[in-house]
């Protein structure tokens, strides 16, 4: 067998095997879409969800609230501090406001840790007609909670929405990167949101590398980070903690 056509068999099989994970990712990623799909068909706002974790009322009470952002947040150890959570994976700010009264007013928080709207800023790729509305209602959610928070006498402490990350091949025909301008956005209107009560931690700044997306360092995939993220983030959420005299 000549180079030539050694060369050329090589370069079939790369691109076969290329398209076989090219394929096998695809099919991989419709699959998590269905199964979470007929998981909200069942329980549409997460209201069947349990913890076993209850306040102390012996301690000030950290609540993580949001989407799978928030879910995955590692508790950091301060002293004087009890840390729940409360994320759900998956959840836009429609969602997370309409369980509010469920899983967060019974827990008195004195501190409430908010995460959200990537879920529905990443609709933004494969609805492009509904992007005001889409965006607006992240504003109102954010608004109403801050409200509901306050009322309820809770100090917010208001997150950035994370940094996305680069898209992979399976990705790319569901996204693109008006998302990441939705992102920008959206957290433009968060950082104005700072109040007595309301305290901005610009998690997208302390994540963000120099393209504007997430610090592959602290990247786990295109929406989640690693824990060295979380810890990361751990130590700027104890700075402002402390600075909030709450611990």
């Amino acid at each position: 067998m000549t180079n030539r056509r050694k060369l050329s068999l090589t370069l079939v099989i790369v691109l076969f095997v290329a398209s076989m994970g090219a394929n096998v990712g695809l099919y991989l990623l419709a699959r998590n879409y269905y199964y979470d799909l007929q998981e909200v068909h069942f329980d549409p706002i997460g209201l069947e969800k349990s913890w076993i974790d209850q306040p102390d009322s012996a301690q000030t009470n950290v609540v993580f609230f949001g989407d799978s952002r928030a879910a995955q947040w590692t508790s950091p150890e301060i002293d004087g501090l009890e840390f729940l959570n409360r994320g759900i994976g998956g959840h836009t700010s429609n969602q997370i406001m309409l369980r509010y009264d469920e899983h967060i007013e019974p827990l008195e928080p004195d501190v409430l840790v908010v995460q959200m709207c990537i879920n529905e800023l990443k609709m933004v790729a494969i609805f492009p007609d509904e992007r005001d509305e889409i965006l607006d209602s992240c504003r109102q959610n954010t608004l109403d909670l801050i409200d509901r928070a306050e009322q309820a006498g809770s100090t917010v402490i208001l997150t950035t929405v994370f940094p996305v990350g680069k898209a992979s091949i399976a990705r790319r025909p569901v996204w693109n990167d008006d998302v990441a301008v939705a992102v920008d956005e959206i957290n433009v209107f968060l950082r104005q949101q700072s109040a007595e009560n309301v305290i901005l931690l610009d998690t997208f700044e302390l994540l963000a590398g120099e393209s504007g997306l997430i610090d592959p360092q602290y990247a786990r995939d295109l929406l989640h980070l690693n824990p060295a993220g979380y810890e990361l983030l751990n130590t700027h959420l104890a700075d402002v903690l402390e600075s909030a005299q709450l611990n």
